[in-house]
């Protein structure tokens, strides 16, 4: 060979020429794309323990790719699986989380698991199907067997992807009804500690009634006063309901020279009506004219005794409506006070008794005893919102038993305002 020659071949051999993967290059990408597929599965399968089903769909998964190693050539395809694979390997974590934190895990991805195990096994009869074809069909249908595998591989990673997507959701979920429950949870607790501070509340009332109490023995309630000092009521603004207001005032006192201020009274009503019942829907002002009503009567002595209801606290307890309405009359009149205090005395278990023993022996015995030593001057008693006291009887006990002592309840005039609920409604048809 000439120099030349060897020249030119010495220079050929040292340039840098673009060279393909070989075969043997191919099976070996393939094989580790599939390996770690396997491996990916592997993982899925052992940290499912806590999701039966996901554990299922995992074995049959791992199955699947074990067939599709052999039969397919779709690289792409196990690597977008694997991607999907070690997604849910991830969250895995965090649904067992979930689970063990709530109980169990969210109820819709319970079933999205139980679906995905079942479309998993369906997808594993075809690759089993394709598996079982005799060497010599896969040969002659190769291309077309291969298309079908690299099928049933894109359908495994939609499947993959969905339960992906469902399992974040499904954390969402959880993490949603947690945070209720504890919102739930400190609802609870502010109830609780509203109703410790009631109680609290309650118990200094009663030491106060204890110390100061001129009736002993007699339990009733100060919040319930019209002019207490959280009860958190307002009065009409001047100017607003003159005729209503007109129509009450002429009723308890028709020759008051504060009439002349007001317009006609919408009807006249008939002055030896014991009891005048105002009615109305929830939000109407009732409490507010109830109000406004017991500081007129207040300003000029008419005010006897009131008691403004409540759903809650002592202000809902129907049993202390006649001894409240008692002891604040017993400051109008020692008469009054003197045979209150000798029934009190005589019936220690008066504060529990019937409503209509109580009214005859707190209320009626002593007005009588008043009355015949002209000790105590006419008076109204107002009673706000009487339905949210609690009484679950067909007809309101504390109307039933006012309609029993009509007759025994001069001086006294009762205003009496509620919603139109049904026992109450009973109750003035006995009037």
């Amino acid at each position: 060979m000439s120099d030349n020659h060897r020249d030119r071949s010495s220079k050929l051999s040292g340039l840098k020429l673009p060279v393909g993967r070989s075969k043997d290059d191919d099976k070996i990408g393939k094989r580790d794309v599939a390996n770690g597929l396997i491996a990916a599965l592997k993982i899925t399968k052992e940290a499912a323990a806590a999701f039966p089903p996901l554990q299922s769909a995992a074995g049959g998964l791992l199955a699947i790719v074990e067939h599709c190693q052999k039969l397919s050539s779709n690289q792409e395809g196990l690597n977008r699986l694997e991607e999907y694979i070690n997604k849910l390997n991830k969250l895995l974590p965090e649904w067992s989380q979930s689970s063990s934190d709530h109980g169990s895990c969210h109820t819709a991805f319970k079933g999205s698991l139980i679906e995905f195990d079942s479309q998993v096994k369906e997808v594993a009869k075809d690759v089993k199907r394709l598996r079982s074809h005799r060497w010599f069909k896969q040969a002659f249908n190769a291309a077309e067997t291969a298309d079908q595998i690299d099928a049933c591989l894109k359908s495994l990673s939609w499947l993959v992807q969905c339960l992906n997507v469902r399992g974040v959701i499904a954390i969402e979920l959880t993490i949603q009804d947690l945070n209720e429950g504890m919102r739930n949870g400190l609802q609870h607790i502010e109830k609780k500690i509203d109703g410790v501070s009631e109680e609290v509340h309650g118990l200094s009332n009663k030491l106060h009634q204890l110390g100061t109490n001129t009736v002993p023995g007699l339990r009733y309630s100060l919040e319930a006063r019209f002019d207490y000092h959280q009860g958190g009521r307002s009065e009409c603004e001047p100017g607003t309901r003159s005729e209503i207001l007109a129509t009450i005032y002429a009723w308890l006192r028709p020759d008051d020279p504060r009439l002349s201020n007001l317009p006609p009274p919408l009807v006249a009503l008939h002055p030896e009506k014991t009891v005048l019942w105002i009615k109305g829907l929830a939000g109407t002002g009732k409490s507010t004219l109830a109000q406004t009503v017991a500081t007129w009567c207040d300003k000029d002595g008419l005010l006897g005794a009131s008691f403004f209801c409540a759903r809650s606290g002592d202000r809902s307890n129907i049993q202390l409506i006649i001894p409240t309405i008692a002891h604040q009359l017993a400051a109008r009149s020692p008469t009054f006070h003197d045979v209150l205090s000798e029934s009190v005395k005589a019936d220690p278990y008066i504060n529990v008794s019937l409503l209509p023993r109580q009214l005859e022996k707190l209320i009626v015995e002593p007005l009588r005893a008043s009355k015949a030593g002209g000790f105590l001057a006419p008076c109204v008693v107002i009673l706000d919102a009487l339905d949210e006291c609690e009484d679950d009887e067909v007809v309101s006990v504390v109307l039933k038993a006012l309609s029993s002592y009509v007759s025994d309840l001069a001086p006294l005039k009762f205003i009496v305002t509620s919603r139109p609920v049904e026992n109450i409604l009973s109750g003035f048809r006995l009037q």
